[in-house]
C-alpha cells in the first residue's frame, strides 16, 4: 500500500481496521489529522455516506471489475459465498454456545 506508505513517512498515525472474516484483508483505513477515512461499505457492513457529494464520496469498485471473468466462474462465486455464510453461522453459534458456559460478569 504505497499511498499508506507515504502517510507514514509523512508522519501521519494511519489506522488500519481489519476484516472480521478475513484477517488478511482491511475493512477501512483512517488517518485522522487529515480527516480521512476510507471504508469498504459493502455487506455485511454497509456505511451510507452522511453527506454524499458535499463531503463524502462514493468510489463504485464495480466500475473496474472483469465481468466476463466473473460471469465464467459464476458458479465458483456463488459457492464460495454459500461456504462463507455457512461459517458464518456456524462461528457465531459456536460463540453463543460458549458464552453460555463462561462466567458472568
Amino acid at each position: 500500500m504505497p499511498c499508506l506508505e507515504t502517510m507514514l513517512a509523512k508522519g501521519y498515525d494511519v489506522e488500519y481496521h481489519c476484516c472480521s472474516s478475513d484477517n488478511g484483508s482491511l475493512d477501512g483505513v483512517c488517518i485522522p489529522q487529515i480527516g480521512v477515512a476510507l471504508i469498504d461499505g459493502t455487506a455485511p457492513h454497509i456505511v451510507d455516506p452522511k453527506n454524499p457529494g458535499a463531503v463524502d464520496e462514493i468510489v463504485h469498485l464495480g466500475d473496474f471489475w472483469d465481468e466476463d471473468l466473473l460471469r465464467q466462474n459464476k458458479e465458483a462465486v456463488l459457492k464460495s459465498n454459500q461456504r462463507v455464510g455457512r461459517l458464518f453461522q456456524s462461528a457465531y453459534f459456536s460463540l453463543r454456545e460458549a458464552a453460555a458456559f463462561s462466567p458472568r460478569q
